[in-house]
């Protein structure tokens, strides 16, 4: 194990920026090797056997370090992160005052002992989307069932910050997946809101985690979706199973098992649909009495009465707490 790396060592590499170690087999460039200062291994490392040895091995005890950094800017407490912002934007890794927006990579697994996207293939799949963006200050953190990049926002009257970097991480993951003949659901991609400032990541970070989840789980939004096109699924996504099992009511749970889910179903699309009955016949495939029918069959059941607007909206936002229910189960580590 490597000793703790000293910063004011480090301090001479500063200008370096981000650097990114192909470990794929590509060679570095004699800008970057000339580049660098050399450290001395470390008295329990075997001395790098060439020059290349070197500056690989001192760039990657970089890049620990910078690890070090995000993970605690993302999972740390408020005091913990600020440092680790601060310390970042000091070593150059990321651009001072850059707002910053999270994106995040997940698949989803048949079993708790089968991951669709490996912790190896997870971090290979961050290394090449972050060269393949050809940007300077994009971090990454590879996490057992996730990644994480975080981009800094792009000049002002340019493409949305982390949308461009969203689609080249969901091309890259796809295609390592299947190359590794991956089990589980393809993997999916969400991008949290932009926040001002590099120490405000995580908040960015936890919507993209929800959002990645039902760009997984719900057809309409996947394989790729942003926190604010969500509408109250992005309000859902930040609440815990209990919270969201609360909001369930219990005509909604006494609806899901009856007849497979269909009046469940046909519920959820005369919410859906503002309570028209043409609009909802259309989606269902239905005939509008046959429609009429199954309404007043909900009605009798849940001892609610559906022209009421006030029990139209409790079973609506009953009805999408439910779905986001299904989509924690389906990543429940995440």
């Amino acid at each position: 194990m490597s000793p703790p790396f000293d910063r004011q060592a480090e301090d001479q590499l500063s200008s370096l920026g981000s650097i990114d170690v192909d470990t794929d087999g590509l060679g570095l460039d004699e800008v970057t090797l000339d580049a660098i200062v050399l450290d001395e291994p470390a008295a329990d490392e075997p001395a790098p056997a060439s020059r290349q040895d070197r500056v690989r091995r001192t760039v990657e005890r970089i890049q620990r370090l910078h690890e070090r950094d995000v993970r605690t800017l993302l999972l740390g407490d408020r005091e913990s992160r600020h440092q680790s912002a601060a310390d970042l934007v000091d070593d150059n890794a990321y651009p001072a005052g850059a707002p910053v927006t999270a994106v995040v990579v997940m698949a989803g697994a048949v079993d708790s002992h089968a991951n669709g996207l490996t912790a190896d293939l997870i971090l290979r799949v961050l290394r090449r989307a972050v060269r393949s963006t050809d940007r300077a200050g994009v971090l990454h953190l590879p996490r057992r069932t996730h990644g994480v990049l975080l981009v800094p926002a792009l000049p002002s009257g340019s493409e949305e910050s982390g949308s461009g970097v969203a689609r080249q991480l969901l091309e890259e993951a796809t295609a390592r997946w299947a190359e590794a003949g991956a089990i589980g659901d393809p993997p999916s991609v969400g991008v949290g809101a932009s926040r001002r400032n590099l120490s405000c990541a995580v908040y960015s970070y936890r919507q993209a985690i929800g959002a990645a989840r039902i760009a997984g789980t719900m057809p309409e939004y996947a394989p790729l979706a942003s926190w604010q096109d969500l509408g109250v699924f992005g309000m859902l996504s930040g609440l815990g199973p209990d919270q969201l099992s609360a909001m369930v009511p219990k005509a909604i749970r006494t609806l899901q098992d009856i007849e497979g889910g269909v009046l469940l179903d046909t519920l959820e699309a005369f919410l859906d649909n503002s309570g028209q009955v043409k609009a909802t016949a259309s989606t269902l495939f239905l005939h509008r009495a046959s429609l009429y029918q199954r309404i007043r069959r909900i009605e009798e059941i849940t001892g609610t009465r559906l022209d009421d607007g006030q029990v139209r909206l409790h079973l609506h936002l009953g009805l999408k707490a439910a779905r986001m229910l299904r989509a924690l189960a389906h990543h429940p580590h995440s």
